[in-house]
């Protein structure tokens, strides 16, 4: 059973890197597993997260000097290498810095640099990579709903934001948008593509949301 395209593996200590990525694969239609978003209250977590593994189709492993002092990160990329060698399991290596710690096995795993293409260029080579994963087709691209329409809904659901939101290109992030949704996965998806546009836009908005709906994010 399939139910995840990707499988986030990392270090707890890089979770600052690992929330605007999986923010970023979700706005873009992806079904992905991550630890934080992805269990529930009183789920075990020696039992569900290496389920959740065995039922992606590709593990995205990012890897940092904090690599050797993550136990659970260790332990996943040995899965994710085992599982790929089954033939049902696409492998999807990210060094997080140029000093990062490349596990056993890996070594002859092209990885992708994230200091050198940025977030842009990464969430789009995953993009292009989910068309190569094992098994089922890739999820179907989010549906794209009026720009004017996204526009309207946030100026009538956050009146006192209406400057911050007229002030960034709402129509051009409108096309990352969901069909529907809740308001917070529409903030998610607007921060992200905030944070492709540069940290003021996205530190401006953060600060807005904040200020108007407390609790949101």
């Amino acid at each position: 059973m399939v139910r995840f395209d990707w499988f986030l593996a990392h270090a707890s200590a890089d979770k600052p890197q690992i929330r605007p990525l999986y923010a970023a694969l979700i706005g873009a239609g992806l079904r992905v597993f991550y630890d934080e978003k992805s269990l529930f209250p009183g789920d075990i977590w020696p039992k569900e997260i290496p389920k959740a593994q065995r039922e992606s189709r590709g593990s995205i492993l990012c890897l940092s000097r904090n690599t050797d002092n993550a136990w659970y990160l260790q332990s996943e990329v040995q899965e994710a290498i085992a599982l790929h060698r089954q033939g049902e399991h696409r492998l999807f290596p990210i060094l997080l810095e140029p000093d990062a710690i490349i596990p056993y096995g890996l070594n002859i795993v092209q990885a992708a640099r994230l200091w050198e293409i940025g977030e842009r260029g990464l969430v789009q080579q995953l993009l292009d990579a989910t068309h190569r994963l094992p098994g089922s087709a890739p999820s179907a691209p989010p549906l794209r709903p009026d720009p004017r329409k996204v526009v309207e809904a946030w100026c009538g659901l956050m009146p006192a934001m209406r400057k911050e939101i007229l002030m960034f290109d709402l129509p051009a992030a409108a096309q990352h948008f969901s069909e529907g949704g809740s308001l917070r996965s529409h903030a998610i998806e607007l921060l992200t593509w905030a944070n492709l546009q540069g940290e003021s836009t996205y530190t401006a908005l953060v600060t807005a949301i904040r200020r108007e709906a407390p609790g949101l994010l």
